[in-house]
Parts: structure tokens; C-alpha cells; sequence
């Protein structure tokens, strides 16, 4: 299988990696090119209307006509396409609103369209291709692969918000989702210090050649879970079981995901 995957990943990561390189050669027009393309896209947005894309050709005229945005000057958009409306931000209905974690605000959702997981796709593969030609076997184990939930609700209008990471690793190719350490249900658990438990406890199982997420942060967690019951995950691992008995106090929920495990 491993052949099989590093060939994929030369195959497409391949195609995208020279369309990046020759991009490379002239960035400033391929920048406007795309600018230009963005904004005939969206010139029939009512945010494109309000600032007028139709009369804007280049970057310079971007920037006279455009203000700087953060993210609550947004917001009021984005509530009305958390609601359903059309042609609000972007001229392709948002697929998903990826929610982030609130750490520094109240938790945002961020409008996530096709185009732009495609996008994100092919530079997961051109990454990937890169790292393997200059690591060729980093990924001749298992891949510790930590991502949210996918899908955590659903909006008014029936729009799932969650993890983007979430989503990139459900639209996996199935060749590479097979090298995975952890099941994807992993994701789906709520109580926060089993669900870190638990990727410790599997992943110490498995050879890891390759850890990715999409957060830093996300490994010092892990490294403190580690240390913290380094015991337990070494015996758990000697007898074949998840944890002792009885350790974590689990809802109906979180049990049944452990159970499938």
C-alpha cells in the first residue's frame, strides 16, 4: 500500500506542483489574473455590488475601493448566509461554515465553499508531494492524523458548521485514509480529556512516520496527556485494553464511540 500511496500523491501532487512552479515565473500578472477572476466571479454579490467589482481591473484599484475587513465588519453578511440567503459574500453557496475555537472571541463561522476545499486539496497534495521527495520514507508508517469534528450542528438554513479539517480528512483519498493511527470517531468525542486519552493511547500503539493538524496546540495537549498517565497507557496497551476500568466517568454518548473503537 505504500507504493500505491507515494504513487498518488507523485501523480497528483506532481501536476500541482508544476502549475504552482511555472505560476512562480511571473507571480505579479498570475496574481492579478486571479484577482480579476475572483472578482467576475462575485460581481453580482451584494458585496460585490456594494463595492462596485464590475469597475475594478487591478490591484491598485482593489485597494482604493475595498476597505480592510475584520472579521466583524463580516459578520452581518455572514449571518445572513448562515441563513440561507444567496449571492451574500461569494456567488457559490458556502458548503460548510468552519467554526473556530473562540479562544480569543466568541467562536466564528467562516463560510467554506467547494471551490475553496478543492483549492485547499491541492495544496495539501503539492505539500505532500514536496515533503516526499525530499523525506522519501515519511510515510512508510502510520499517520497521526488529528482533526475536529466535521460536522458539529447545522445552521437555520440546514448549512453544517464544524472542523474544515474535519471535512479534508472525510474527502481523503481512501489509499491515504487507510495509513490513518486514529478512526475518525475519535473526532466526535465530546468529554475533552478522553478524547486526547484516547488518540495517545492508540497512536502509542502504531510506528508513526507522520503527524499532522491543523493546530499546533493540539500537540503540546497531547504531550501533556502523555506524561500525565503514561502508566495507564502503557499498561492499557500490555493487556489490550482502552483504559482501567471505570477511569472516566463517560456519557451515554462518548461510550458508544469508545465502544466502537
Amino acid at each position: 500500500m505504500g507504493i500505491l500511496l507515494k504513487t498518488a500523491i507523485k501523480i497528483k501532487g506532481g501536476a500541482v506542483q508544476r502549475a504552482f512552479d511555472h505560476a512562480t515565473k511571473n507571480p505579479q500578472l498570475v496574481q492579478s489574473a486571479l484577482l480579476v477572476d475572483i472578482l467576475n466571479d462575485n460581481k453580482d454579490t451584494r458585496y460585490g455590488k456594494e463595492h462596485e467589482f464590475v469597475h475594478i481591473d487591478t490591484p491598485g484599484n482593489f485597494s482604493d475601493v475595498v476597505p480592510i475587513n475584520t472579521f466583524n465588519d463580516l459578520a452581518p453578511y455572514v449571518e445572513q448566509m448562515k441563513n440561507g440567503a444567496k449571492n451574500i459574500l461569494t456567488c457559490e453557496q458556502p458548503v460548510l461554515f468552519n467554526l473556530t475555537s473562540g479562544t480569543t472571541d466568541k467562536p466564528k463561522y467562516i463560510p467554506v465553499t467547494k471551490k475553496g476545499l478543492s483549492l485547499i486539496s491541492d495544496i495539501l497534495q503539492q505539500w505532500l508531494n514536496r515533503a516526499l521527495r525530499e523525506h522519501p520514507s515519511f510515510l512508510d508508517h502510520s499517520i497521526l492524523f488529528i482533526s475536529g469534528a466535521s460536522t458539529e450542528g447545522y445552521t437555520k438554513a440546514g448549512i453544517p458548521f464544524g472542523s474544515a479539517s474535519g471535512v479534508i480528512y472525510e474527502s481523503m483519498p481512501h489509499v491515504l485514509r487507510k495509513s490513518f493511527a486514529l478512526p475518525f470517531c475519535l473526532s466526535e468525542i465530546k468529554d475533552y480529556d478522553l478524547r486526547y486519552y484516547a488518540m495517545a493511547r492508540i497512536a502509542f500503539e502504531k510506528q508513526i512516520s507522520f503527524i499532522v493538524t491543523p493546530n499546533p496546540t493540539t500537540l503540546l495537549k497531547l504531550t501533556e496527556v502523555c506524561i500525565q498517565h503514561q502508566d495507564m497507557i502503557i499498561r492499557s496497551i500490555r493487556d489490550g485494553v482502552m483504559f482501567t476500568t471505570g477511569f472516566f466517568d463517560m456519557s451515554d454518548q462518548d461510550k458508544r464511540i469508545i465502544d466502537l473503537i
